[in-house]
Formats: structure tokens, sequence, C-alpha cells
């Protein structure tokens, strides 16, 4: 699979990404278009006050799109067109594969769903995330699927924020929100990545180090831990049975 459909962060392929982004996209010379991922209604994680979320999106440039009713190379070729691209989390954001390095998503989620597949995804493709979590109704349906409401304030800051009306910094939250933190800010590869220049440590250990991609940022003596270190490059794996032994 180019990115799982249960297992995250981490299991992605960037390369895989790229490759499906590059047989069924030609890019948009300047990407502009703000698109609202629209759902049928019937299905999991309904989102109740869609109406007035509409009426906020709509007052920020966006159009509502359905892209179940589209061709796959229609679909990849409007994401691609995108500067934001907002919706309630679920399978229709997996077109955000197609949406321009440096775009931003603004994902809908309730509160009792924890994920990070989103995330993570937009961290691979160098995408602005922003999320913005809503109030879930308990013992409808189960987690995730639980209807939710968003906060129409919080809501029209966070759309600020991925339309570049307002400086970066988290959305306030209400006394009604979820207390989950958001996921926004920089990628967790080019945060350790940062780090390493500006600090330059002369020794790293990391614990949890998996397949070696950021242990090998350190350009110093480093130690990595990990209880099923599969290093991917050949230099890697020659270290770990160095020492192994």
């Amino acid at each position: 699979y180019v990115t799982p459909t249960s297992v995250s962060p981490l299991f992605k392929l960037p390369e895989a990404l790229r490759a499906l982004r590059g047989k069924l996209v030609a890019e948009a010379p300047r990407p502009a278009r703000r698109l609202y991922v629209q759902r049928d209604g019937q299905g999991p994680r309904t989102l109740l006050n869609e109406p007035d979320v509409l009426r906020v999106a709509v007052s920020h440039g966006f159009e509502v799109v359905r892209p179940e009713r589209l061709g796959l190379r229609e679909q990849a070729q409007l994401f691609s067109e995108a500067a934001v691209v907002m919706g309630v989390k679920g399978a229709g954001l997996t077109n955000l594969v197609f949406a321009p390095r440096d775009s931003a998503a603004v994902v809908l989620s309730p509160s009792n769903w924890a994920d990070s597949f989103f995330w993570d995804l937009a961290g691979q493709l160098g995408i602005t995330y922003v999320e913005v979590v809503g109030e879930a109704v308990d013992g409808v349906a189960e987690p995730p699927n639980s209807p939710f409401t968003i906060d129409l304030a919080r809501l029209d800051e966070a759309l600020a924020r991925a339309t570049g009306r307002a400086p970066a910094m988290p959305v306030p939250r209400s006394e009604e929100a979820s207390s989950r933190p958001e996921h926004a800010g920089l990628f967790y590869r080019d945060c350790l990545r940062s780090l390493h220049q500006i600090l330059r440590p002369d020794t790293y250990l990391e614990i949890g180090c998996l397949d070696g991609e950021t242990l090998a940022l350190a350009e110093c003596a480093a130690i990595g831990i990990d209880a099923q270190f599969q290093p991917r490059s050949e230099e890697r794996r020659v270290g770990k049975e160095c020492r192994s032994r």
C-alpha cells in the first residue's frame, strides 16, 4: 500500500506518495482553490451543524466538492489546484496526497477519535495541518463514528490561520472544546532535523528509532534503541550488525 489504512504514523512510503502524484497530476501553476470536502450525511461522523460550518467556509472563499462524483484523474487534478482543503476526518481527505506542498489542510474531528493518519500524511507531503476538534455526541454511535458539532468561533480562527489571514498560533479553546491537543506545527522529522542543525550535539541517543531514518539525521556519535530495529539502507544494516556483536 502507498499508505496503510489504519497504521500510523511512520508507515507511509514517501517515494510511493510522490510516484502516485506524479502519475496523475499535472502541476497547477498557482494553486489557489479552497475546497470543502462534503460527505453525504448518512455515514459515520455526521457533522450536526454542517449548514453553519458551510456558511463560515463560504465566507472564507471555500467551494463545496464531492470527490466520489469524480473520476480518479479528475479528483487528482482538483486537489492539485487547492491552496486549502477542509473536511470531516475520513476517506475523502485521502486526496490530500494530490495537494501541493505548502498547501494547508483543516481537518474537522470528533473529540472521541484521536487518530493521527492525516496529520502524518500531511507531514510527509509538506502540507500545513490544522485539526479542529468538535464535541462528540456520546451514546449514538461507537467511536470513531459519533456525530459531532464544531465550535464556529474556533473554526473561523482556524480558517484564518490556514488561509494566511492570522498568525500561526494555537487556536484558543472554548469551554466546550475537547482537551485534546491540537495537531499543528512542524512534522516530527523536520523538528528533529532543526534541533540537530541548531544544537549540533556531540552525542545523541534516540529511543524508538525503528528504521533509522531519524537516527540518520545525527551528524555526531549516535546510539539508537529499538525493540524491532529494521534499518532501510545497507550502511545502517551493517552498523546494526556490528553493534549487535
